[in-house]
């Protein structure tokens, strides 16, 4: 065990999104409470708020009570302010927790996939031990973190599947056959060892999944191995090939 994930592939939204919600939210949130508070220390009266963001709240406790939302134009900055406050306590609290319980681990994030917010990433990387991410692209070689971000990367997932043989669905990122899906399997982690940035890459999965799905119905062949244990001897040979020379392919590259 090198460390922990906690969660998988959270939706941030973009920047500041957070916050509106967190302004929809029922005035006994939080989060919400929170907000509110900061406000009041931001802004010496509630005019003056109204005044930034072009709202008409008459108090203090009418903004915590009410659901609408200022436009992000008008109250950009102090929306996406607690839209970090959000994510660095996310990740401050549950770095602060597995120490306690897994002192000396690695924590490895929340698996992030999709739209990533740079603010977030931000925040990430100021607790994270490895930024992870979920990468189902047939190259990483020119992934990279913004706002000159500098931290270890770790790929949570990818695969290559293929319907030449087995199941029906060749998952996220698709093969013509199995000897394809050896020779992007190749390419995909020698990408990622040319990456300065990127410290492993993880498969998704070791088995097929099954025929009828799992249980929300996915049912990718992209195993290592079919539903009966039977190797895919093309895509083994060429992950042979390339993890026992990859240290060596590393450091020469």
């Amino acid at each position: 065990c090198i460390g922990y994930f906690v969660d998988n592939e959270l939706s941030w939204g973009a920047t500041g999104s957070l916050a509106l919600s967190v302004l929809k939210s029922p005035s006994s949130q939080f989060a919400k409470i929170a907000f509110v508070e900061d406000m009041k220390e931001k802004y010496a009266a509630i005019s003056d708020l109204n005044t930034a963001w072009n709202m008409d709240y008459k108090t203090w406790d009418n903004l915590l009570l009410r659901t609408d939302v200022p436009k992000m134009v008008n109250a950009s900055k102090d929306l996406t302010d607690f839209h970090e406050k959000i994510a660095l306590t996310y990740f401050r609290i549950i770095k602060e927790e597995l120490g306690k319980v897994a002192p000396g681990q690695n924590y490895m994030g929340c698996r992030f996939a999709w739209r990533n917010d740079p603010i977030v990433l931000g925040a990430a990387s100021k607790y994270l031990d490895i930024l992870s991410f979920n990468k189902y692209e047939y190259s990483v070689e020119a992934f990279g973190l913004p706002n000159e971000l500098d931290a270890p990367v770790l790929i949570g997932e990818f695969h290559f599947g293929a319907t030449d043989r087995g199941l029906f669905h060749p998952g996220v990122k698709a093969a013509r056959n199995q000897e394809d899906r050896g020779t992007l399997y190749k390419n995909y982690v020698e990408g990622a060892l040319r990456n300065p940035l990127i410290v492993g890459a993880h498969w998704f999965q070791y088995i097929n999944e099954p025929l009828t799905g799992r249980f929300d119905g996915e049912n990718y062949n992209v195993g290592l191995v079919d539903v009966n244990d039977n190797p895919h001897s093309e895509l083994i040979k060429k992950i042979r090939g390339v993890h026992y020379t990859q240290y060596e392919y590393r450091s020469d590259h």
